[in-house]
């Protein structure tokens, strides 16, 4: 916690003095390395690098755990800049210190904002900066790969960019989405071919799925598929079956989850659909017995009011019996 907070000091106080496209990648850098020298977590490059310093790409790597984060600062050693959750930014220190650094934030709030998102990435891709994305958008809960949403895919076709899929193993066992201890494991980057650009358009599925396949095949086969093809969903299979992780648009061609993994997430957001349904029904509890008593007060209320007033006209129409 102390070197994570001094590391986004020295990016911030760095980014305002020097300038972001230096003290927010070495900072970052040397933090990771640290924390997994500390830890004792050897990290291996399996293949390589297999790509130009001097360009610009779209990473995009599965999302095992937490530790993917220093893994694949660690090991990569082009400049690039992070796309992460709106969420991240109220981290203390952490999301100011990603700020300074140039990260993009991706707030979806509405179109807009997802435009000007999409433009300020357009904006730092410049000069052999990359772009790091973790298609899946969360991570794994079994270690299987989630499903590619298609938003890094769409970037890099409409900037003619070439997308890098990138295989994290290891980062699951270490410290898995569940998990609240860490345990010490290797951790394996493999880093594979670019996929060239294929023209601007609707063309990007063939890249998303070729990712797909490719960051796959460097998986443990417990990880893996259960050999099964690539299917395509619409919004209505999507949201019937009630997945996490996915994100809904028409049309799009997925490789499938294995069934354990589609329990798993099933599960997770039924579980999470039965809390909130339990908490708006006892809110709603609460609210009738409320309204309840209010209506009972009101009628106790009238019935005094008719009371007094009875005894009142008795007493007005009883003879004078004093005189």
């Amino acid at each position: 916690l102390v070197l994570t907070i001094l590391t986004a000091l020295v990016t911030i106080i760095g980014s305002l003095i020097g300038g972001a496209h230096t003290w927010g990648y070495y900072p970052g850098k040397i933090w990771s390395q640290l924390i997994c020298y500390i830890l004792l977590i050897p990290v291996e490059d399996m293949e390589g690098e297999k790509y130009t310093k001097r360009t610009s790409y779209v990473f995009v790597p599965n999302h095992q755990g937490a530790f993917d984060i220093f893994l694949n600062t660690d090991s990569w050693d082009g400049n690039f800049k992070w796309m992460m959750k709106e969420g991240l930014r109220k981290i203390p220190f952490v999301g100011k210190a990603c700020e300074s650094a140039g990260h993009i934030f991706v707030d979806r709030s509405s179109p807009k904002k997802v435009l000007a998102t999409m433009r300020q990435a357009e904006s730092s891709l410049k000069d052999g900066v990359s772009l790091v994305v973790f298609p899946e958008g969360a991570r794994t809960f079994t270690g299987h790969m989630g499903y590619f949403k298609r938003g890094a895919f769409q970037l890099a076709d409409e900037l003619q960019l070439e997308v890098v899929p990138v295989t994290i193993d290891g980062s699951f066992e270490i410290l898995p989405r569940t998990g609240k201890w860490i345990h010490r494991h290797r951790m394996i980057l493999t880093i594979h071919e670019p996929i060239p650009p294929k023209g601007k358009g609707q063309k990007h599925q063939g890249s998303m799925n070729e990712a797909y396949a490719a960051v796959e095949s460097a998986l443990p086969e417990k990880y893996k598929r259960d050999g099964e093809e690539t299917k395509t969903r619409t919004d209505k299979d999507i949201m019937t079956n009630g997945i996490a992780n996915i994100l809904i648009d028409s049309s799009w061609s997925i490789p499938r989850l294995s069934l354990s993994t589609h329990s798993c997430l099933f599960l997770s957001s039924y579980r999470s659909i039965l809390l909130h349904a339990f908490l708006l029904f006892n809110q709603l509890h609460v609210l009738l017995r409320l309204c309840k008593e209010i209506l009972h007060q009101s009628i106790l209320f009238k019935r005094q009011g008719a009371v007094l007033m009875m005894s009142s006209n008795l007493a007005e129409s009883s003879p004078d019996t004093g005189s």
